[in-house]
């Protein structure tokens, strides 16, 4: 007789199976395969404020891109950042401030948006 247990804890979920015939436990972590952006942004530019101006967003897919204004590649931006800053879904052309930040697979990725004053 077998029974599983299961713990779902800071995102992560743990399962634990009991093999009561052996006596024996085997513990397993399962992957998160929800969206754990947020978690794993990190800053990498030690809180340095950006500005740029959003090229595109997709409120669908959740990501869109931000142009930055001095010289330098596109940054990403994820849902998950806007939600966490309480900022709604940016439009094009909108002008944003925001850090650089290191997103789950160590890609520069834009945390801590919020609208920046046209200038």
């Amino acid at each position: 007789m077998c029974s599983l247990g299961i713990i779902i804890k800071n995102h992560e979920v743990s399962m634990t199976l009991h093999d009561h015939g052996s006596r024996q436990s085997v513990p397993s972590k399962i992957a998160n395969r929800g969206d754990n952006h947020r978690e794993n942004a990190t800053p990498a530019h030690n809180g340095v404020t950006h500005k740029g101006t959003v090229l595109k967003y997709s409120p669908q897919m959740g990501q869109g891109w931000i142009r930055p204004d001095k010289d330098g590649a596109d940054v990403f931006l994820h849902r998950n950042d806007l939600v966490k800053a309480n900022m709604p879904a940016p439009l094009p052309t909108q002008r944003l401030e925001y850090e650089i930040g290191n997103g789950p697979q160590g890609k520069p990725c834009a945390i801590n948006p919020r609208s920046a004053a046209n200038q």
